[in-house]
C-alpha cells in the first residue's frame, strides 16, 4: 500500500486542530463568572450554566465530527485504499474527544465554581 504523502499531512492537521479545538472547549467551559453574577447564582444556577457550556460543547463537537468526516471522506479514506467505515468512526471519535472536554470543563466548572 502506498502512502499519499497529502492524506498524512490532513491526518496530522486534523489531530492537530482536534486537540485545539478540544482544550478551547474545555477553557470555554471551566471559565469564571463575573462577582456579580456569582453572588446572585442560588445552587442551581450553576448547574444550568453548566449545562449551556456543556450543550455549546456538543454543537461543537458535531461540527467537528461533520468537518472530520467530510475531510477523511473526500481526501484520506480513498488514497489509504479503506473503506468509508473509517471515516465515519475517525469523525466519531474525533467528536466525542472535543465533547468530552466539554464534559470535564463543565464538570469542573460546578465543583470549583469559579468567579473573579
Amino acid at each position: 500500500m502506498k502512502i499519499h504523502l497529502r492524506s498524512v499531512i490532513l491526518l496530522v492537521t486534523e489531530l492537530l486542530v482536534v486537540g485545539y479545538v478540544s482544550w478551547v472547549v474545555y477553557l470555554l467551559s471551566t471559565w469564571m463568572v463575573d462577582d456579580a453574577v456569582a453572588a446572585r447564582m442560588a445552587p442551581m444556577d450553576w448547574y444550568s450554566t453548566a449545562a449551556k457550556r456543556l450543550g455549546l460543547s456538543l454543537v461543537v463537537g458535531a461540527a467537528v465530527a461533520g468537518a472530520v468526516h467530510d475531510v477523511n471522506r473526500r481526501w484520506v479514506v480513498a488514497p489509504f485504499g479503506g473503506s468509508r467505515r473509517h471515516a465515519v468512526r475517525a469523525a466519531l471519535v474525533l467528536g466525542a474527544c472535543v465533547v468530552l472536554a466539554g464534559v470535564l470543563g463543565a464538570t469542573r466548572f460546578v465543583i470549583v465554581r469559579p468567579f473573579m
